[in-house]
């Protein structure tokens, strides 16, 4: 009931609303595309550079006067994501602790 109360209050949460909608549609159906037309690795691929691309975007970009901060922390776990990504895509192909028992 709230959400309820708060569109009632703010008509910009139903704009903001649709918005968000239209917007996962068109991600959820790109991504089906790129997947029929390539592969779930490429996808998985592109979904992780989407990921790069609004993290480096919100360190540049300043919103209402701040700046996203940046720590050392979250560039080794993006960079721990991304090798994942790619290991398990079999993308890079690890020869070590049986990772590559599986790959063609």
């Amino acid at each position: 009931m709230q959400a309820f109360r708060d569109y009632d209050a703010n008509s910009t949460l139903i704009w903001l609303s649709v918005a968000v909608l239209f917007t996962m549609a068109f991600f959820n159906g790109f991504g089906v595309a790129v997947t029929k037309n390539a592969s779930s690795a490429q996808r998985a691929t592109i979904d992780t550079a989407r990921t790069l691309l609004i993290w480096v975007f919100f360190l540049i970009v300043a919103l209402d006067g701040k700046r996203e901060n940046f720590y050392w922390l979250q560039l080794f776990g993006f960079i721990f994501l991304v090798a994942g990504t790619l290991v398990f895509n079999e993308i890079i192909i690890v020869p070590y602790f049986g990772f590559d028992k599986n790959t063609k």
